[in-house]
């Protein structure tokens, strides 16, 4: 019984670090002019520009502006971590004039869960994420946003009720599971909105 309860979840990912992802999606920083309070949408989904403020390990002081993401479903949630980190980082772009390291992957999951073999559903779900990784001294900051497809953390480009059925070919969506191109396309845009500001 337990065992048909779990959820097996197969994921296939196509997935890049730096600007240049292997299948081609490049990732630039032009910076767009935006405000805190000001809210943008990126591929249907929307976000708010927020300052998040943070300190270094040694006490410098800081604030990013970001867009945070929107949803009134689940609700949203933007992060930024601090790390004691001693090891060089690699970097790829400017952000603001900051160096900083970029890591995009653009991914799937397809998954059947539910009471497996009796009352189960199959879903799949895509997007695009971005990493931000940069250093002040010797403290690592990171910061991650991801944009679905559909927009909304709760979508999901494919949801049926499969029920007793554990061949799931016949429920194949083979025309909708195309690259997330415009997802990844959004998180390009989601980096021009990033300023890393010093605070006196």
């Amino acid at each position: 019984m337990f065992a048909r309860k779990l959820a097996l979840i197969l994921g296939l990912a196509v997935a890049g670090t730096g600007t240049a992802l292997a299948d081609g999606h490049v990732i630039t920083y032009v910076a767009k002019a935006s405000t805190f309070g000001q809210t943008i949408t990126l591929q249907g989904q929307e976000f708010v520009i927020v300052r998040i403020p943070f300190s270094t390990f040694t006490g410098e002081k800081f604030y990013i502006q970001a867009p945070a993401p929107i949803d009134s479903f689940i609700g949203g949630s933007l992060s930024v971590q601090t790390f004691h980190e001693t090891k060089a980082l690699t970097t790829n772009i400017n952000i603001n004039n900051v160096p900083a390291r970029v890591a995009v992957t653009d991914s799937r999951t397809y998954a059947v869960t539910g009471d497996i073999g009796t009352d189960a559903q199959f879903t799949t779900t895509a997007g695009a994420s971005v990493t931000i990784s940069f250093k002040k001294g010797s403290t690592l900051v990171t910061l991650f946003a991801s944009v679905n497809k559909p927009p909304g953390f709760g979508s999901s480009e494919t949801q049926k009720d499969v029920n007793a059925a554990t061949n799931l070919v016949p429920s194949a969506s083979f025309a909708t599971w195309t690259d997330p191109v415009n997802q990844v396309k959004a998180v390009n845009d989601y980096i021009d909105y990033i300023r890393i500001v010093a605070i006196p």
